[in-house]
């Protein structure tokens, strides 16, 4: 069989659009570089807004008159520092981008100083000392024009030294790992915590789902470990939706008195009003409106707060324990076998988990029945798969159409614009199709994190992981299997098409020329060339990178939030928390700090990646005709499979529970993990715990502090008075008192200088929080992470989000 050569338009397109778009990212990355160290000192509030938080957990001070001047803090600051200011979680994400970065380094000088010069040697060889007249003159860098077997030992050789190269850095990741997470166990921020000495129980019968019924359920297990506490979840009904209820009133109060105060000592004319049911509805004072819904809904939640252990009782509980070591001994116990359900057949075994962060919890799926839970588990993983499937159908229409040749046939008029334009033809072929990919994965993980919330996932860590997991899957699936196996079938019947047209292949002995060994290294040739897609995509994903440090979409958003909108003091602070990004030393913030349990779902995956590479390597070489050299690949699968396991079962006990040092050294163990007596007593089980509908603090109305005294004239029929109370934070704040016969009403005001310093307590005593402004409803607030329902108004028969401004 006879393949008919492209013409050589099309390699010069291919070189100049591969070198086009390397000048131009490189080009494009140094300048946005040069104008984020000029943007940044001119826009703290952006760039490093973490200057407002504690002074422990402040960043390295950066000389701000200095254009560079940030890179030296962020390289030399040691790892011990940044665990204190970032966590774990982000130190491990680091640690993960350097092990990636020292991989590729190890292999590119092996791959550019022995074999691509091989690859080339070679191809010269076997063409007679000439270069291959092809598409991509690139490829020849590549194995797909050797033809003699014996090139292929180098290839099989190498395949093993990279191999053995990476599992050299992922057993001394793992194992640096290993050191940070016990370290971790042994943090004060972490052996202070509650749910670090706490086990969380789903799934309990009827007959054990009391406080006692936990203890009962811990001595039937013969977990021989005195409960120190223990509290069943109660039914909190309604609770939830009146306290998001009360929230969307005070956001709404806030909202009509920034408008309404426009000084220190002037007021609009008119008070402001709106109709209560959208365009022909009663108007109202909105003022007035908003402080009857607050004080009547915070009436009624304080009602049903009262006496919650007379509430319905739920399926699961916490139980604590005196030490860390303790509660982590008894999940070890549970965590082998025989197992809870093997020590007592009589029912169901219940779950048992070490307890997650509270602020981690969705309160809505923890109570979800656990066949309900199984049931959706297995709908979002079918729905993701039909998804995986569904989507290569635009994409491969997009990435299609992207091709200079499809693009000429649909829009013949651009024929000679694109030909004669070398440099604009190879621009739009090597960077459409990779742009439209990376748009793709930017909506990608909106769908897959609502996918995994309706799977019943308990915690919204554990969710995150979930929508790792599915990207990771979806990406191998979708972008690597599927769109190199339709590329590379796209590309051999369009050479059969061609060869046919030529007059080189008759139609009549194509059945045979399909497995003869010429087309079976036009296969391979055009799997390989697929590679290149990919060299330009991770090109572009470097500049992506680049651009999100420079964080250009949250500049102009504050900008325009600032300039062109009224924020309110709350929205300010929100503000304040959504900026708290860009690098992590000094923007991003880890919403649930989990210590670095992240590493283990990224190690899986570099497992599969790897292997996946090794099968790829053993059908190319077949394919190529290098049967004996592919034979030679399969051991390094196994082996891969047992570093897998060698690092698993050498390294998960200690990471994923809390061992002594004397446990671990053999020797008795002690209780050198007590937490201070004191401080557990401000930590009793219920108030951290217990739903947050029934012990989180209400939020209160902000004002601007300059505004304070228009207050009076706001409510000119009740009682204002100012005085101080303590916040959580240990801090006292300044609260005003509007007091109405027997409802009083809290309004803080916020100094200029507060409105910027982020604190986990202006957001984590309510419902919503800035964490979850990405996820909230139309109305601004967040129902499942707390378990509201739908808003509807118990009160006032009616939701906030239909009263309209008039």
């Amino acid at each position: 069989m006879s393949i008919v050569p492209p013409e050589k338009q099309s390699a010069k397109i291919s070189l100049i659009g591969i070198a086009s778009q390397f000048g131009l990212n490189l080009t494009l990355g140094f300048g946005t570089l040069v104008l984020f160290s000029f943007l940044r000192p001119r826009n703290s509030i952006v760039y490093s807004p973490k200057q407002f938080a504690p002074e422990d957990k402040q960043p390295p001070k950066i000389e701000e008159n200095k254009l560079w001047g940030w890179v030296k803090p962020v390289l030399k600051v040691t790892e011990k520092t940044l665990i204190n200011e970032i966590g774990l979680d982000a130190v491990m994400f680091i640690r993960f981008i350097k092990l990636c970065q020292n991989v590729f380094l190890c292999l590119l000088v092996f791959g550019a100083c022995i074999i691509v010069p091989i690859n080339i040697f070679g191809t010269y060889r076997d063409n007679n000392y000439d270069i291959p007249s092809k598409e991509n003159p690139l490829q020849i860098l590549s194995i797909s024009y050797l033809e003699r077997t014996n090139w292929f030992w180098a290839h099989s050789v190498f395949t093993w030294l990279f191999s053995l190269i990476v599992y050299w850095f992922l057993y001394r990741e793992y194992e640096h790992y290993n050191k940070l997470r016990i370290e971790y166990f042994k943090s004060d921020e972490y052996r202070k915590s509650l749910h670090s000495r706490t086990l969380l129980i789903s799934g309990l019968p009827n007959s054990m789902q009391s406080d006692q019924g936990l203890v009962d359920f811990i001595e039937l297990i013969k977990i021989e470990i005195p409960v120190d506490e223990a509290v069943i979840a109660r039914d909190v009904g309604k609770l939830p939706d009146l306290v998001l209820e009360r929230e969307a009133a005070v956001r709404g109060l806030e909202n009509v008195l920034i408008k309404y105060l426009k000084g220190p000592n002037k007021v609009e004319d008119k008070r402001p009003q709106h109709r209560m049911h959208l365009f022909f509805g009663t108007k109202v004072d909105s003022i007035d409106f908003y402080t009857r819904k607050i004080e009547t809904t915070e009436e009624v939640i304080n009602k049903l707060r009262k006496d919650p252990v007379d509430k319905k009782a739920l399926n699961y509980g916490f139980v604590s324990f005196e030490t860390i070591y303790q509660a982590h001994s008894a999940a070890r116990q549970l965590d082998t076998v025989p197992s809870v359900g093997m020590r007592h057949k009589s029912f169901g075994a219940p779950a048992v988990q070490l307890a997650p962060i509270p602020g981690d919890i969705n309160w809505r799926n923890l109570s979800m029945p656990i066949a309900v839970r199984k049931t959706q588990r297995w709908l979002g993983r079918l729905l993701f798969l039909a998804l995986c499937f569904l989507w290569l159908i635009p994409l491969g229409f997009i990435t299609t159409a992207a091709q200079i040749d499809n693009i000429v046939k649909i829009f013949p008029f651009l024929k000679d614009l694109l030909y004669k334009h070398n440099f604009i033809a190879g621009l739009i072929e090597s960077w459409m199709t990779p742009l439209i990919l990376a748009m793709f994965v930017v909506i990608l993980p909106i769908i897959l994190r609502h996918f995994s919330k309706a799977q019943g996932i308990i915690t919204y860590s554990e969710t995150e992981r979930s929508v790792l997991g599915k990207l990771f899957l979806f990406f191998f699936i979708n972008n690597l299997i599927l769109y190199t196996i339709t590329s590379t079938i796209w590309d051999i019947v369009a050479k059969i098409k061609a060869s046919i047209d030529a007059g080189y292949l008759d139609l009549a002995d194509l059945k045979k020329d399909l497995f003869n060994s010429k087309f079976l290294n036009e296969i391979a040739e055009s799997a390989i060339k697929v590679s290149f897609f990919w060299i330009n995509y991770i090109s572009l994903s470097g500049l992506v990178a680049v651009w999100d440090l420079a964080q250009f979409v949250q500049l102009t958003y504050i900008w325009f939030k600032k300039k062109i909108l009224s924020p309110t003091p709350r929205n300010l602070k929100e503000l304040t928390y959504l900026v708290y990004r860009y690098q992590l030393m000094y923007i991003f913030n880890t919403k649930i700090e989990t210590g670095g349990v992240y590493w283990k779902a990224v190690f899986n995956r570099l497992i599969v990646a790897i292997i996946f590479w090794q099968l790829t390597m053993i059908g190319v070489m077949n394919l190529k005709g290098a049967h004996i050299q592919s034979v030679t690949i399969i051991p390094l699968i196994f082996l891969t499979l047992i570093v897998k396991l060698y690092c698993t079962s050498r390294f998960d006990r200690s990471t994923k529970y809390y061992v002594p040092d004397t446990e671990r050294a053999g020797k008795p163990t002690t209780k050198d993990d007590i937490v201070d007596k004191g401080k557990r007593k401000e930590q009793h089980i219920f108030n951290v715990f217990g739903h947050p509908a029934l012990t989180a603090e209400l939020i209160i109305p902000m004002i601007h502090a300059n505004v304070k005294n228009q207050i009076k004239n706001v409510y000119k029929n009740s009682k204002v008075t100012e005085t101080t109370e303590p916040s959580r934070n240990g801090k006292s704040k300044s609260i005003i008192l509007v007091e109405d016969e027997d409802h009083v009403l809290k309004i803080q005001p916020v100094e200029k200088n507060e409105l910027y310093i982020f604190d986990k307590y202006d957001f984590n005593m309510g419902y919503t929080s800035a964490q979850s402004m990405f996820e909230r409803d139309d109305d601004g607030l967040e129902r499942d992470r707390f378990g509201g329902s739908e808003g509807k108004s118990y009160l006032f028969g009616e939701t906030v989000s239909t009263a309209t401004e008039d």
